[in-house]
């Protein structure tokens, strides 16, 4: 049981969310990524196993459903292209597909969590809002 009440809790839980999974943010720890870390990552030489046309064509779909749901049609778009001019400038095109669906993910997440249409706790049996927090009692 918390020692504040529950509608305060949850509405600092919110904003948490809400600030820490804003395209702003998420993205902005991505660029932090690609100029700090990324960079040292090992890249292993390509194989047959990994370089091959059935990986080709999944890499290819991805990212045209990356450029096409986020790029296009997304309402983060600007922030979106920002981190992916970057990414494909420094030549990391697994880390822009792997960050663009991690982040488009998380973005989403923080929005229903805001909306009250997610759990404030991943344990909940139900979604719990203001109206009905006796239940969460």
């Amino acid at each position: 049981m918390f020692t504040r009440p529950y509608g305060e809790v949850l509405a600092t839980w919110r904003a948490a969310i809400h600030h820490a999974y804003s395209p702003e943010a998420i993205f902005g720890r991505y660029e932090w990524n690609l100029r700090e870390t990324y960079r040292n990552r090992l890249t292993p030489p390509p194989t047959r196993a990994r370089l091959n046309r059935k990986n080709l064509r999944r890499g290819a779909i991805l990212l045209a459903k990356i450029a096409f749901g986020i790029g296009i049609r997304g309402d983060y778009r600007r922030i979106f292209w920002r981190f992916a001019a970057k990414a494909l400038r420094a030549g990391r095109l697994t880390e822009l597909i792997s960050a663009s669906l991690v982040a488009h993910h998380m973005i989403r997440f923080a929005r229903e969590c805001t909306e009250g249409t997610q759990n404030a706790s991943f344990y909940a049996d139900r979604v719990k809002t203001l109206g009905n927090e006796r239940a969460a009692a």
